[in-house]
């Protein structure tokens, strides 16, 4: 985009005659009710300033009523499930699910490995 200069003086007048209606005002102290609102609008943005993180935090945390769902025992149920129930309805190809298949057993295998070291290192 070019400017041309003889241009620049009629832009220089346009600006220079600007309608005081789209000059920002400073506020005005004669003004008690527009003080009062826009100091209660500040103390209502100061307190709720977190309140909205606050709250998307509460609803992203999980509710957890039985901690036993993280128990190895629960663990192996559902890997075991994924074995049986989900990957064969999953359609993906023979070799896909063949290599999905080990990875999940030995998963469990090494689960099992876990829980009977735990077993023998505990004392009675």
């Amino acid at each position: 985009m070019r400017i041309d200069p003889r241009r620049l003086g009629e832009l220089l007048r346009l600006d220079a005659t600007r309608p005081q209606a789209l000059e920002k005002s400073a506020p005005s102290a004669a003004d008690p009710a527009r003080a009062a609102f826009e100091q209660a609008l500040r103390a209502r943005r100061a307190a709720s300033s977190g309140a909205l993180r606050r709250e998307i935090e509460r609803l992203a945390q999980p509710v957890i009523d039985d901690p036993g769902i993280f128990t190895p025992t629960r663990s192996l149920e559902i890997l075991q499930h994924l074995i049986d129930t989900l990957l064969p309805q999953m359609g993906a190809e023979p070799e896909v699910q063949a290599l999905a298949i080990s990875l999940l057993e030995d998963e469990i295998a090494q689960h099992r490995a876990l829980e009977q070291q735990l077993a023998v290192s505990e004392p009675l």
